[in-house]
């Protein structure tokens, strides 16, 4: 645990995570853990996230299994926003070449910032903490 901390703390000092806010909604919350679930339990297809290995953050929100609809309208419109503090496109935030490499081999899952985005996130607290 103590290696993921100075890990994510030297990620986020050599801004790969540009952007990180104080707190964010519940619904954020739920997300990115959820994500950092799947991350940590290797990204399996299907057994019962619902993720694909294919698809980056986006288009994963609406394979969430945890998230009701309106929770999946309101989570892809805080990531934009997120992002868009972040400065990063909202389209390819990771760059476009590796994201369509990584989606013809499946791989997004593996793609250092994106990792790095989700675990900076998944530690930021609700707004009701």
């Amino acid at each position: 645990m103590k290696a993921l901390y100075l890990k994510l703390m030297w990620l986020l000092l050599s801004k790969r995570v540009p952007y990180v806010p104080e707190n964010q909604p519940d619904y954020m919350v739920k997300y990115y853990k959820e994500y950092a679930g799947w991350l940590d339990a290797g990204a399996p297809d299907g057994c019962g996230y619902g993720y694909s290995r294919a698809d980056g953050l986006c288009a994963n929100i609406y394979r969430s299994s945890s998230l009701s609809a309106h929770e999946m309208y309101l989570v892809q419109q805080g990531l934009r926003a997120q992002l868009d503090a972040a400065d990063l496109s909202q389209v390819y935030p990771f760059g476009a070449r590796n994201y369509i490499h990584r989606w013809d081999r499946r791989t997004q899952h593996l793609a250092p910032k994106r990792i790095a985005w989700v675990r900076a996130y998944a530690q930021v607290p609700s707004d009701k903490e």
